[in-house]
């Protein structure tokens, strides 16, 4: 649902994605992304303020993307932000 609103907005830097979140996972909405907007997909950053399960620790490992452990510093999340953006889009 939310990967198809994408459709209806401009383009976007980067995507910062919780985990968690009230009616999909952050995993549900990548897969959806890879489809509907795959050059987001080198642009995801996914956050988290809980426990990982073993299932979710692969997801992101295999997703390539990085993530932040909430909560986290403006430092921290303007690093990762800058290294994001210097990256060439695919």
């Amino acid at each position: 649902r939310d990967a198809q609103r994408l459709a209806l907005t401009e383009s976007f830097d980067l995507v910062l994605c919780d985990l968690t979140m009230p009616e999909e996972t952050g995993a549900e909405f990548f897969e959806q992304l890879r489809t509907t907007h795959p050059q987001l997909c080198t642009r995801f950053v996914f956050m988290s303020g809980g426990v990982w399960s073993a299932r979710t620790t692969e997801f992101v490992a295999r997703s390539g993307c990085p993530h932040v452990e909430k909560p986290f510093s403006l430092d921290e999340l303007r690093q990762l932000l800058h290294a994001l953006i210097a990256k060439p889009s695919s």
